[in-house]
């Protein structure tokens, strides 16, 4: 459902055309148990290998389980630390930090933020980078500012319809992936606030719907493109035989300016 992994699972499947190798999709609903359920029945189906955006940043035994096999295993997006395979991800911290120092430099100090509170690394990345960049700036982590939302359009509707219900609302808002991005902008038109008179939007990942609205959102893009070319080679590679170190590729990413924000 997310428009990054639809991406990202187009790309692996394009690069997988012309070997003798095809693609099989299952998706986690980014839950632990149902992740190690579906990769042992696809163990069991004695497939070549595996490329997994992880459901956990921590524990993953099944996972530490077929590093320890010798299995091609390459993760994406979400790095399990200890886990020794092929990794592909972004600077999701310094994605983040950019993005608020952008809001911070425009005037903006009451910064809220749309987050996922759950075991993903890459969430808690990015709001580390929230924080990071209010600190450098001297400026307070505020927790009236922040509000929890699961990464589907209506938590975030509902989100940010919570946080922008309190008495002092937020001049600013950062939100941590393209499904909240959409839900914090359906909620804002909800209560009649404009984007950017009333509120400065910015959000992590680009997707379509951003550049469809008027104004365009500025969003931290991330080089998705090259993330699931790299994830096959990086496979084909292990099937082929490489058994050298684990390679770790984190690529940078980069803040799209357009018409979301405005001086506060």
């Amino acid at each position: 459902q997310n428009p990054f992994f639809a991406r990202v699972a187009h790309d692996i499947d394009g690069a997988l055309r012309g070997s003798s190798h095809n693609l099989i999709i299952a998706s986690s609903e980014e839950a632990e148990t149902q992740e190690r359920e579906l990769l042992d029945s696809l163990y069991a189906l004695n497939l070549r290998g595996v490329i997994v955006a992880p459901a956990a940043s921590e524990g993953s035994a099944h996972l530490h389980r077929l590093v320890a096999e010798g299995y091609p295993l390459v993760v994406i997006d979400r790095v399990v630390p200890g886990l020794g395979c092929d990794t592909v991800s972004v600077d999701n911290a310094g994605g983040a930090r950019e993005a608020v120092a952008y809001l911070i430099a425009q005037g903006h100090r009451r910064i809220g933020v749309i987050h996922d509170d759950s075991r993903l690394i890459t969430a808690q990345e990015r709001l580390a980078g929230y924080r990071s960049a209010l600190l450098e700036s001297g400026l307070p982590v505020d927790p009236t500012l922040m509000a929890v939302s699961q990464s589907t359009v209506q938590h975030a509707i509902d989100a940010t319809i919570r946080l922008f219900s309190r008495r002092e609302r937020p001049t600013a808002l950062f939100t941590l992936d393209s499904l909240m991005t959409t839900g914090a902008l359906l909620a804002l038109r909800s209560m009649g606030l404009r984007v950017p008179q009333d509120v400065s939007l910015v959000g992590f990942d680009d997707f379509d719907f951003a550049t469809f609205t008027d104004p365009q959102i500025t969003v931290v893009s991330q080089p998705v493109g090259q993330i699931g070319a790299l994830a096959v080679q990086l496979l084909m590679e292990r099937i082929a035989g490489h058994d050298g170190p684990p390679r770790q590729t984190r690529f940078p990413t980069k803040l799209i300016v357009r018409g979301s924000v405005t001086r506060a």
